[in-house]
């Protein structure tokens, strides 16, 4: 193999571990982004949540906005939701202005019964200078793999 040829293969196997690495990496400060939400969501509070967690890549979808979320909260209250219980938060980082938050969670109704049991819901955060925001909800991911967010060449 010529010089040239093994400089070659050497820097792109650093390049793949690099990548591997980094989505393996945590993304903390999502993490706290996305506990902060869950505490808001509890208190029921949609114009925080719109103003402080959300920024969709969407601007169209109605979540986005306070009368959005809140009408979506007073569906569940429709339906004897009280509050969720907050079971996990993990993450990994797909690049530094990039994460993928899951969040595993059960909603429980005003009588102590689950409206629904262990859930799981995915959130693709961006860093933006206001700091971490939520930009996509679900997006078809199924899994906590940030090579999920990998764009398509």
């Amino acid at each position: 193999m010529s010089t040239l040829a093994r400089s070659m293969f050497v820097a792109a196997a650093a390049a793949l571990l690099a990548g591997a690495a980094l989505a393996q990496a945590k993304a903390p400060e999502a993490e706290a982004l996305i506990r902060d939400y869950f505490k808001l969501w509890n208190a029921g509070d949609a114009a925080a949540i719109t103003s402080r967690i959300y920024k969709f890549d969407n601007p169209a979808n109605p979540m986005q906005k306070k009368e959005g979320l809140q009408a979506n909260f007073d569906s569940l209250k429709a339906r004897g939701y009280d509050h969720s219980e907050l079971h996990n938060v993990d993450s990994c980082l797909a690049a530094p202005d990039l994460a993928l938050v899951e969040l595993k969670f059960s909603r429980l109704k005003t009588d102590g019964t689950f409206l629904a049991k262990d859930l799981t819901s995915y959130y693709t955060l961006r860093k933006l200078p206001e700091g971490w925001r939520v930009s996509v909800m679900g997006g078809g991911i199924s899994k906590l793999d940030c090579s999920l967010l990998a764009k398509p060449k």
